[in-house]
């Protein structure tokens, strides 16, 4: 299976709270994920810098980045081997969902 690398960037703009951050492959983030810790990656101030690497399967695949934020909203980049396949701002009540090929 080939071995993809990916990336999540996210500032904060108008939050200055403690937030988790949560990731899933190929299946949703539930809502308020943090509650019930599953997939958070991590729990950060002001910015979050997340890479990993996976082994997939070839064809279609999507990925979810959330996080908890409730005032102001996270800047978010979604990069798959060194491609922004999404930007867009994320909340606790608005995750950034992005497809790629691999």
């Amino acid at each position: 299976m080939p071995l993809v690398k990916l990336e999540v960037l996210a500032k904060a703009v108008g939050d200055y709270y403690m937030r988790y951050h949560g990731l899933a492959v190929d299946r949703d983030l539930p809502p308020r994920f943090w509650e019930k810790h599953v997939g958070v990656i991590a729990q950060t101030f002001f910015r979050l810098c997340y890479a990993t690497r996976l082994n997939l399967a070839p064809g279609r695949h999507y990925v979810v980045y959330g996080n908890s934020c409730g005032k102001g909203y996270w800047d978010s980049i979604i990069k798959v081997n060194g491609r922004i396949i999404a930007r867009g701002k994320v909340t606790a009540s608005r995750f950034l969902k992005a497809e790629f090929t691999v």
